[in-house]
């Protein structure tokens, strides 16, 4: 972990005032709650001490940045960069964006992902911006097992799991140029760990699929 400022700069002001949201250092001043947990299921049996726990991991952490403004400056600046943090804003799906503060690396958090932005209250001439927020964390890529392959005999549609021999081979060259159902599941039983390579040249369906297979493996 690197080092984390002192709460109190000599040369004026405090580090841990400051928050950088992105590429965009927030104006006015800022303070940060979150809060790191793990989900931790809990079973206690009647009449008994104790109890069993099950750990399931940790939980992405809840975090809240407030901020406080005081100046006509800081209340353009944060009209120009809240567009880009709105959840609401058109376009689906938000990205995640880095966030830096001492308090933030103190607990081991960089990427978040903004979940609300309350309406902003005035009082004593300082504006309070609260921003909700939920550490980000990257979805899981898929196993091979997850994938699932599809052909049909007949009329029947077969569906089997992208695992074994399949996962180290080109699939066009044991199931899409093998229809027939039986005559393809002795093929792959006699397959080699190691197949000689496809001449793609001469295979329009892996051709077709290349960029998919290379995703896959």
């Amino acid at each position: 972990m690197a080092q984390i400022p002192f709460w109190y700069d000599e040369a004026g002001g405090s580090p841990w005032d400051r928050l950088q949201l992105g590429k965009h250092v927030m104006p006015g001043v800022w303070s940060i709650e979150a809060t790191c947990e793990r989900d931790i299921n809990v079973k206690k049996s009647k009449g008994k001490d104790g109890a069993r726990m099950k750990d399931r991991g940790y939980q992405p952490a809840s975090i809240t940045l407030t901020g406080k403004l005081s100046t006509q400056e800081e209340w353009e600046a944060l009209q120009r960069i809240l567009p880009e943090l709105h959840p609401r804003k058109k376009g689906g799906k938000r990205n995640q964006i880095t966030a830096q503060h001492p308090a933030l690396a103190l607990m081991g958090l960089s990427e978040i992902y903004v979940k609300s932005i309350k309406a902003p209250t005035v009082a004593d001439g300082v504006m309070t911006l609260p921003i909700e927020a939920i550490e980000y964390t990257a979805e899981p890529k898929k196993k091979l097992a997850d994938f699932k392959i599809k052909w049909q005999q007949g009329s029947t549609v077969i569906e089997a799991p992208f695992t074994g021999v399949l996962a180290d081979s080109p699939v066009g060259q044991f199931i899409d140029q093998q229809r027939d159902l039986e005559a393809g599941l002795e093929k792959l039983s006699h397959a080699p760990d190691k197949p000689e390579a496809l001449h793609v040249e001469s295979d329009p369906i892996f051709l077709k699929n290349f960029e998919t297979y290379k995703q896959l493996h």
